[in-house]
């Protein structure tokens, strides 16, 4: 198992645990939200860096690394959406995010049937490899 496969595993059950808790005690649940937050990015940086030492010829600086990181936790600094559809598209996109997914032009048609543009993050080949060893996969539905 690769390190985004453990920590996709401890966001679905961070995600479960935080919603039961927000049931419960939803004044403290956002200090516990932001400190698990800074833990993760710890976390991640710290295997990026080992990931990295490991890989011959490996190329990422701690900089770019970081960058990453930041991406994919910039996604959760609203909190938690609503709807399990909506969860799963957040854990989707923090993955695109660390496993270096390029920002891409994606075009819609609203429902005045005006076609229109909006940033989006494509696929890498590490989050390719990483679905696909995830086995079944679901992008959820964008809040």
């Amino acid at each position: 198992m690769t390190y985004l496969e453990d920590a996709a595993a401890i966001l679905n059950k961070a995600l479960t645990d935080w919603n039961q808790r927000a049931l419960r005690n939803p004044e403290n649940l956002r200090a516990e939200i932001l400190d698990a937050r800074l833990r993760i990015a710890e976390g991640f940086a710290r295997l990026a860096a080992a990931e990295h030492a490991g890989t011959p010829g490996g190329d990422e600086t701690a900089t770019e690394a970081g960058a990453r990181i930041a991406r994919a936790l910039r996604y959760a600094e609203n909190g938690l959406p609503d709807g399990e559809h909506h969860k799963t598209w957040l854990i989707d996109q923090m993955v695109r995010a660390l496993t270096g997914c390029p920002m891409i032009t994606r075009t819609a048609t609203s429902a005045h049937g005006e076609e229109y543009g909006y940033a989006a993050q494509g696929e890498s080949a590490g989050y390719l490899e990483f679905i696909r060893d995830a086995g079944e996969w679901d992008e959820g539905v964008a809040p």
